[in-house]
């Protein structure tokens, strides 16, 4: 290694240190998404040797504090040319289930975040939505479970088209951006 990039090595080193130093520093900033840095006291947690029972386990497990459900796909359009996309809908409980419910339905626990990415050869768009909800709550503005599966945000959607798990419908548009598949 030549002494040039010794030194460059060394006064970067010195200016991340300096950087970290800075009894300057503003404070970090509390965010909305604070809650997402709390503990996991009072939540399920995953175990090794718990049998997955399935259709049960498509669908929500509330006592657990994140879990997800998900779609990725590699297309090709009519000539030929490759298209991805990508459809997650995350669970996030903001209280353990233990704790007293709220009195209205409308400060459900449980907070939905789904997400959508579309890629074509010349470009790329992703879109992302928000609520609170769960199904038992009677708002139904987004939730998960297991028969007949469904999991949604409002109008965006993975689910069974009939009785059984499989097979799937996905939905999901954003002004003129979209996917409409099965499964």
């Amino acid at each position: 290694m030549t002494t040039h990039r010794l030194r460059r090595r060394a006064a970067l080193l010195l200016a991340m240190a300096l950087c970290g130093c800075n009894p300057q520093a503003p404070a970090p900033v509390e965010s909305d998404l604070a809650v997402l840095a709390q503990g996991a006291s009072g939540y399920a947690q995953a175990e090794p040797g718990v049998q997955l029972a399935f259709p049960r386990d498509h669908g929500s497990h509330p006592d657990f504090r994140i879990e997800w459900w998900y779609l990725t796909a590699n297309l090709e359009d009519e000539q030929g040319q490759p298209h991805g996309l990508q459809w997650t809908l995350f669970r996030y409980a903001v209280r353990p289930p233990a704790q007293a419910e709220p009195g209205t339905p409308w400060q459900s626990p449980q907070l939905f975040m789904a997400h959508l990415g579309l890629t074509w050869p010349t470009g790329h768009a992703s879109f992302q939505r928000y609520a609170r909800g769960g199904e038992h709550n009677g708002v139904a503005q987004a939730g998960a479970r297991a028969a007949p599966f469904a999991a949604w945000l409002d109008d965006w959607s993975l689910a069974s088209t009939g009785p059984d798990w499989l097979p799937l419908r996905l939905q999901a548009r954003q002004g003129p951006f979209g996917a409409e598949l099965d499964l």
